[in-house]
């Protein structure tokens, strides 16, 4: 029989060894599961996080996954130029050039398309697609331009930018909901959320490409029937890209890059930064991101924990545009 000292020295282990195990759990499933990677001249117009370590993107105008852990590219025969995705469905929307919208589905343990089905074509452009769920109902938007695009001479009209919202049961047939906003200025980089079962979007307002622009938020109570105001979470006192609308400890995370310490610069004067508000919008907290790079990111999106960030970024979009993503970003300097 082992003496009460042996058997509190084998439950002190024991213990141990499943603290050990929680924090390594703990460690898996709250940090993202994403190593850093540098590819040198991509030319990507658009890139997501997508699921296991990969990251969705456009190369080329056709939709390309990386796999961030073994740096594999797989580029598929769907033509594209923006994206967005659903990670735990494995659900990828995306809008090119010709007016196509459509939805795909990636399998990563096979490694190919299962599924793919263009949604609509319309002869107006379609930008920036976003995609969100609430329950088993699927939601998305998607930017139709009349006119102009990205106007960059005052002295034209500019398009209107219009952002409708739909939604399906079935990712077959989807029924249109409601305009969610429309407008002569340029809308742009458009992030639908379900935070607390109530759909929201983040997007930038800008009256000319590359110029000062701010950055908006809506909220719907409704499920997207109706939407209250907008909010102005970043002024216009730059050119502001907003990346991700994180909420996190009853706190709202928001990623964007700007120029505002290099005004007028625009892509070639940005650099990462995050706001954080309170359930109010009141800003708490704004800072810079001390990333590798100095100045010229472009940010895609974000993912954090209390502690740190991943970014998914490109770097001197306008010339190199070389695709990154950087992993540890101190966010609680």
């Amino acid at each position: 029989m082992l003496k009460r000292t042996q058997k509190l020295v084998i439950l002190f282990f024991i213990t141990l060894l499943l603290i050990c195990i929680g924090y390594l759990v703990y460690i898996w499933y709250s940090h993202p599961k994403y190593r850093s990677l540098e590819l040198q001249d991509f030319g990507s117009s658009d890139a997501k996080f997508f699921d296991d370590g990969y990251i969705v993107t456009s190369k080329d105008k056709r939709l390309t996954l990386i796999n961030t852990r073994d740096d594999t590219i797989e580029q598929t025969k769907i033509a594209s130029n923006w994206v967005d995705c659903l990670p735990d469905e494995n659900l990828i929307v995306y809008c090119n050039e010709r007016g196509k919208v459509g939805i795909c589905k990636y399998d990563v343990k096979q490694k190919m398309i299962v599924r793919n089905k263009v949604i609509f074509t319309d002869d107006n452009l379609r930008i920036d697609p976003a995609i969100s769920k609430i329950g088993d109902t699927y939601f998305m938007t998607v930017t139709k331009v009349e006119g102009e695009v990205n106007r960059s001479d005052p002295n034209i009209p500019n398009g209107i930018y219009t952002v409708q919202l739909f939604q399906s049961h079935d990712l077959d047939n989807w029924n249109y909901i409601t305009d969610i906003i429309s407008m002569d200025s340029n809308i742009e980089d458009i992030k639908l959320n379900a935070f607390n079962d109530q759909l929201s979007i983040m997007y930038e307002v800008e009256t000319l490409d590359k110029s000062v622009s701010r950055i908006d938020y809506m909220q719907s109570t409704d499920l997207g029937n109706h939407w209250e105001p907008a909010i102005t979470l970043v002024d216009i006192e730059a050119d502001n890209e907003p990346a991700s609308i994180l909420y996190m400890n009853r706190k709202y995370y928001v990623f964007f890059s700007s120029d505002l310490e290099k005004p007028g610069e625009a892509y070639k004067g940005s650099d990462a930064f995050l706001n954080i508000y309170n359930t109010n919008f009141n800003l708490l907290k704004q800072e810079k991101l001390l990333t590798s790079k100095d100045s010229r990111i472009l940010l895609f999106e974000a993912l954090c924990n209390q502690n740190e960030a991943t970014l998914l970024y490109s770097y001197d979009y306008l010339d190199k545009d070389d695709l990154i993503v950087e992993t540890g970003v101190d966010i609680n300097k």
